[in-house]
């Protein structure tokens, strides 16, 4: 699992330096280690103890005029993954297929960001899978709900970032626009439920939050 953790971070790391297809490759390669793990492991086995720490890094603007986030709200947060102990008695150990789960949604959203990053609005086979791999990091994000259901915040942080990140895609790219809206309003919705119960979502800065409604 660790060397899961340190291509997806690896990844990251190029999509911070403008190395978009290095990202690509690593991402796909922690996806494919992944893979792997799963099958060797059907059982829900501990991690020795182990359990996952999630990191935000918030990438740079793009420095292409013609990027969607120049014109909307673009959630840039990328999220590296730590492998840790478990160091208190409140902090139960992590299941193998806990932090599969977890890794995936990660990995997955990771890899969309790098797509996004790279993005050619002209190629509509681009377009189409940038819409595939966010559909696959919600879909392994509802499959954390049931597996890990104690993790509210973060599966919250990552569904507002995918839907935000879908909606503008549909929208600057496929000029869906009722599409679009249906991504903003759903991801308004967990804002405004949050703002009622008072709770906060991850690590939220005010300025990401406003140019979120903003979309």
């Amino acid at each position: 699992m660790r060397s899961i953790v340190d291509k997806n971070n690896e990844g990251v790391g190029h999509i911070q330096n403008g190395r978009y297809s290095d990202a690509k490759k690593a991402f796909k390669t922690a996806l494919l280690h992944l893979t792997v793990l799963h099958q060797k492991h059907q059982g829900d086995e501990f991690a020795d103890n182990s359990t996952i720490r999630i990191e935000t890094i918030t990438l740079p603007e793009s420095a292409d005029p013609a990027a969607c986030e120049h014109s909307f709200y673009l959630y840039r947060d990328a999220y590296l993954a730590h492998i840790a102990q478990s160091t208190t008695s409140e902090e139960q150990p992590s299941t193998l297929r806990e932090i599969g789960c977890c890794m995936t949604v990660l990995i997955t959203f990771n890899l969309s960001l790098a797509l996004q990053y790279k993005l050619d609005t002209e190629n509509l086979r681009d377009l189409k899978k940038l819409l595939r791999l966010y559909k696959g990091a919600w879909e392994a994000l509802q499959i954390t709900a049931k597996v890990i259901p104690e993790r509210q915040t973060y599966r919250d942080t990552i569904a507002i970032a995918i839907l935000n990140n879908t909606g503008i895609t549909y929208y600057y790219a496929f000029s869906n626009h009722s599409k679009a809206r249906l991504c903003f309003e759903s991801m308004k919705n967990i804002l405004l439920i949050k703002d009622d119960e008072n709770t906060t979502i991850g690590e939220l800065m005010p300025e990401v939050r406003n140019g979120l409604m903003m979309n």
